[in-house]
């Protein structure tokens, strides 16, 4: 099939697996005692920490009078008053005090405050701009607080807590399933209705399928609901990505599972190498990005050496170390690039190429009516970015949005655009551009499904992006997930050709056509000259091929592939430990 191609394996044996990456959890535990209800009042004692510490503490400010502040005031009220510490709260306090400590309004504290501790990450945004007559550095955010209370007697305890659940869990899974060798576990799963009718199908081939899953991630049936619907035989909610990457790395060296399902992103790449040196059973990679490319590009090099400590040479060793541990890897990557990945680091890991599985939006045979004598509506999901490391190698940039808004809306196109990227605004030009022009729309981010049915009600979807001169390649390999969301959706798309593996994807299915960027001006002509309704015909095609029913044949077979190839290296078969 054209959609999922097996490449072959090496004869040779693997090469001996490198030590594993020594990278500190440390970070992952300290964004997860900051995010996660569970952790509170190890929050509390790292922000007491904090402020005890200081070399002058006296007269703090502490933002914020919610779980947060009450675990302050009331487990370490001898250090928030040895510093003099106040409470403020962005509206007119009812009472002058809180927890025996005075209580303000954030508005009116003098300009020359020293110090003001902000108690929330969720509503930092709003609580700076209440804070903006006051220099930055009078400012200390939760997470550099934390960062800077956080003792490793502490981190001790958060580790502890979580390799607890991980005990527990792995009791009450080698209770469920006596014999693991054909558990089939996904980490972070996607529970989108197309991947879950794949867990569903998956389980009618004989898999029993256990989802260790986190809090929000978007989909239409909770968690509590998983089992009882048929989507799974075990779910698990973590409370957040962090804890579930320490409690992944603890599960799955307690627990042998039949194959583990692991996703792989640029910047996680000592995460999983962490699960991979410690799993007791194979372990397939579904792999993002090529770190060893991606770090090519200046911007990503700054941001993933500047957060993780990673330059090209440690790159190339994470890389090296993942494709010498995994089981097997799963990417949408083209499939000669990622042949030649694994060529570069001498690995003989199976790889299977897989885009994602698709279901089609409402009934798939939306009938749209001819564009001769109406605006044509074109809708653009993108992530506009606002950081320097991001670059039209990589992603949109947020200044770069406006030109194709000039471009189609200036040719009478009613331009939709839907940001994933804003759940809490910061994209004001972007909301001002929009009360400026008629034929612009602007939304933040909705429900994955709500998209699709937007989506579907478009004519194109854009894909188009001026990419200037030069780069790591990356923006020439790479398939964004819109792609997908407007096959689901049955909705043609516009790409730009300087995008080349999307591009050769758009016209070898006919989903839609190419326009480069100096054609932009003669958007709508091509518009009107393009053969939609071929197109759409073309789309259901291509779609069927990315069923639910097609993705898990294609996934069990792979499995077995990799779990024959771990029992033929290790010499025993997955079970339990």
């Amino acid at each position: 099939m054209a959609h999922i191609q097996l490449l072959g394996m090496a004869e040779s044996k693997s090469p001996e697996p490198l030590e594993p990456t020594q990278i500190l959890v440390k970070d992952t535990l300290i964004k997860s005692i900051i995010l996660d209800d569970v952790f509170l009042p190890l929050r509390a004692d790292a922000l007491a920490a904090h402020i005890a510490a200081l070399d002058s503490p006296h007269g703090v400010v502490l933002y914020g009078c919610g779980a947060l502040a009450r675990a302050l005031a009331d487990g370490h009220g001898p250090t928030l008053r040895e510093a003099g510490a106040t409470f403020i709260v962005t509206d007119s306090p009812g009472e002058a005090s809180f927890r025996g400590f005075p209580l303000g309004k954030a508005a009116l504290l003098p300009p020359d405050t020293p110090r003001v501790l902000l108690l929330s990450g969720s509503y930092e945004a709003a609580m700076r701009q209440e804070l903006a007559f006051l220099p930055p550095s009078a400012v200390t955010t939760l997470e550099e607080a934390v960062c800077r209370g956080c003792t490793e007697a502490l981190l001790d305890k958060a580790r502890a807590r979580i390799h607890q659940e991980a005990e527990g869990l792995a009791a009450e899974l080698r209770e469920r399933f006596p014999d693991l060798e054909r558990t089939v576990c996904f980490i972070d799963p996607e529970l989108t209705m197309p991947y879950l009718e794949t867990y569903a199908r998956l389980r009618g081939q004989g898999h029993a399928v256990v989802l260790l899953s986190r809090s929000h991630v978007p989909s239409m049936v909770p968690g509590k609901e998983m089992v009882a619907r048929g989507y799974a035989d075990f779910f698990h909610q973590a409370p957040s990505l962090h804890f579930l990457w320490v409690l992944a790395e603890r599960l799955c060296g307690l627990v042998r599972f039949g194959l583990v399902n692991l996703w792989g992103l640029c910047y996680t790449y000592p995460l999983v190498n962490r699960v991979l040196a410690g799993s007791s059973g194979p372990v397939a990679v579904w792999l993002d990005t090529v770190l060893t490319q991606v770090i090519r590009e200046e911007g990503m090099r700054e941001f993933l050496l500047s957060t993780q400590d990673i330059d090209l040479p440690r790159a190339h060793q994470l890389e090296r170390t993942l494709f010498a541990r995994a089981g097997g890897v799963i990417s949408r990557i083209p499939p000669r690039q990622l042949e030649e990945t694994r060529a570069l680091h001498a690995s003989d890991a199976p790889c299977l190429t897989f885009y994602r599985p698709l279901l089609p939006v409402g009934d798939g045979r939306r009938v749209r009516p001819p564009l001769r004598g109406r605006a044509p509506r074109v809708i653009f999901v993108c992530s506009p970015h606002t950081r320097s490391d991001v670059t039209s190698h990589v992603a949109w940039t947020l200044e770069g949005i406006h030109e194709p808004i000039a471009a189609l809306t200036g040719q009478g196109v009613e331009f939709s655009i839907f940001n994933p990227l804003d759940v809490g605004g910061g994209y004001e030009s972007l909301r001002r551009a929009a009360e400026e022009n008629p034929l612009l729309s602007y939304s933040p981010a909705i429900h994955p499904e709500a998209l699709l049915e937007e989506i579907a009600a478009h004519d194109f979807v854009w894909l188009a992006r001026k990419v200037e001169p030069g780069g790591s390649g990356y923006h020439r390999t790479h398939l964004p997930l819109t792609i997908f969301q407007a096959v689901a959706a049955g909705t043609p798309v516009i790409v730009s050709p300087e995008l080349a593996y999307l591009g050769e994807l758009t016209l070898a299915h006919n989903l839609g056509f190419t326009l480069p960027y100096e054609d932009w001006g003669a958007a709508r002509e091509r518009m009107e000259a393009f053969d939609s309704q071929r197109s759409v015909e073309d789309i259901r095609t291509f779609r069927d091929t990315l069923s639910p029913e097609r993705a898990a044949a294609q996934l069990a077979a792979f499995y077995e592939t990799v779990r024959q190839r771990h029992k033929a290296v290790n010499g025993h078969a997955p079970g339990p430990r």
